[in-house]
């Protein structure tokens, strides 16, 4: 739904902003760089402005994107490493329990033989 009202209203603004190009076709304006003007329309002006705007706006929100990647990137490789040192943990732990229960066979073993 999230993505339903973002396109919605990407849509929208696309509209608006053709309306608005449309509706200024025919006003022109000179710009004096050098000595020669150049002469362009408001709707080329206003399209090429929502350009370079929305470029920018991409390019400053891919700057957040890949430091929240870099972010999620190390807390799976910190929750990969606590996973592995729990396996080996519980590895850890079945050995030293059969350990005991050899241990445990041995003595037992061991009291009947003196007991005889």
């Amino acid at each position: 739904m999230k993505s339903f009202f973002l396109n919605f209203t990407t849509l929208i603004m696309i509209g608006v902003l053709g309306y608005a190009a449309w509706v200024n076709r025919a006003n022109s304006m000179q710009f004096d760089f050098v000595s020669a003007g150049i002469h362009c329309s408001g709707g080329v002006i206003l399209l090429v402005s929502f350009i370079f705007g929305f470029a920018a706006a991409v390019i400053f929100m891919l700057q957040f994107l890949d430091k929240k990647n870099t972010a999620v990137k190390a807390y799976e490789r910190r929750l990969e490493k606590t996973s592995v040192s729990n396996d080996e943990s519980s590895a850890k732990i079945k050995v030293l329990e059969s350990k005991i229960q050899v241990l445990e066979k041995s003595l037992e073993e061991a009291l009947k033989r003196n007991s005889k």
